[in-house]
């Protein structure tokens, strides 16, 4: 089969819908969603283009019901194309999923369906990966990445590098010992370097809004962003179908699982990492220090800028907790891996921006 899944829904609901294509898409996943097809649709009669893909090329067709997909043309053009393929072997091809209860013809009632008011596109991803699997479609395909494997996200073009699950010393500062302590994560990818001044210039063109205030220096695009606030930053995260790292997986990210005083070792390097000593008063270009990588090869994870964590700091619940220090410091002690400061969610500056986390499903 050319592809595992193939996905047919309304255009009202495509914001919903590309989640999952992404989400699958990342996992190595073979699937037919028809932004990625632009190119090869360019010029074909799509009528009998998406017949053939419904009816022969894919191993399951996701068929996302809602009001809108039950009116559409093209989408009735879809189901009758799955209906066909179903009907021809009789067995389990179409893979429903609900938005709402709208009465699809020739889709039996009985017939088992996902739910998906109170499911996230993270989670019909996974569960589609795991139909994959029982089936063995995915059984050659699939492999468990390594620390530190690579892969890009599609939607920003952000580099993500695995952290696997593992066990790691969590600890927050020399003052509190309590403090210090075994978590467990599941696995999940981290971006590289901070986000870049482009990146987010591109989030500000496809949400329509402004870029924050220049910094003195200017807009630099391989430089990380500023003057970001924590709901900037998540409402990127948001867009590039990611989240804020919590300050676990941060940390994590940072040293490792061998409690590291800073992502490179031990010992304090200035030279390896973006700081007062070296800056000459701005960022720098991510990724400029590449001595400095933490154990999964993510860089700048201390130095050049701050970077928004998820949590609150605290139980008053009024700053977030930002990590890593930035080009505008010179304390070592700020750099440390297990080091945590705080900042008001609304307010920025020129040394504060941020990096993401991606949670994918795991191979079986």
């Amino acid at each position: 089969m050319e592809y595992d899944i193939a996905l047919s829904f309304a255009g009202e609901d495509r914001e919903y819908v590309e989640k999952v294509a992404d989400y699958l898409r990342l996992a190595n996943v073979k699937v037919f969603y028809d932004k990625y097809e632009q190119v090869d649709l360019w010029g074909k009669d799509l009528y009998e283009h998406l017949s053939d893909v419904y009816q022969n090329k894919a191993r399951f067709t996701v068929m996302f019901i809602s009001c809108h997909y039950a009116r559409k043309l093209w989408t009735q053009h879809e189901r009758k194309s799955a209906q066909a393929r179903a009907f021809r072997e009789k067995g389990e091809y179409i893979l429903p999923a609900r938005f709402d209860n709208t009465e699809v013809p020739g889709l039996n009632a009985t017939v088992g369906y996902v739910d998906l008011r109170h499911l996230s596109p993270a989670k019909l991803a996974e569960a589609i990966r795991e139909k994959l699997t029982q089936v063995g479609t995915l059984a050659v395909v699939v492999k468990v990445p390594q620390l530190g494997e690579n892969k890009i996200n599609p939607i920003d073009g952000a580099q993500i590098v695995y952290v696997p699950a593992a066990p790691f010393t969590m600890g927050t500062d020399d003052v509190d010992a309590s403090s210090i302590r075994a978590v467990e994560l599941p696995a999940y990818w981290v971006y590289k370097t901070p986000v870049t001044v482009a990146q987010y210039y591109d989030f500000c063109q496809a949400s329509k809004r402004g870029m924050p205030p220049e910094p003195d220096w200017g807009w630099q695009d391989n430089h990380p962003i500023v003057r970001i606030t924590w709901q900037d930053a998540t409402d990127y995260a948001y867009w590039a179908h990611t989240t804020l790292p919590t300050e676990a997986e941060w940390e994590k990210a940072a040293q490792g699982t061998d409690f590291r005083l800073y992502p490179w070792g031990n010992e304090w390097d200035a030279d390896k990492c973006v700081n007062w000593e070296n800056s000459g008063g701005m960022t720098a270009q991510v990724g400029s220090k590449p001595e400095g990588a933490s154990p999964c090869g993510a860089l700048d994870m201390v130095g050049n800028v701050w970077e928004w964590c998820a949590d609150w700091y605290d139980n008053t619940q009024t700053m977030r907790t930002i990590r890593g220090g930035s080009w505008a410091n010179n304390d070592l002690r700020i750099f440390r891996a297990i080091s945590r400061y705080r900042n008001d969610p609304e307010c920025w500056n020129k040394g504060l921006g941020f990096r993401c986390v991606v949670h994918l499903p795991e191979p079986k």
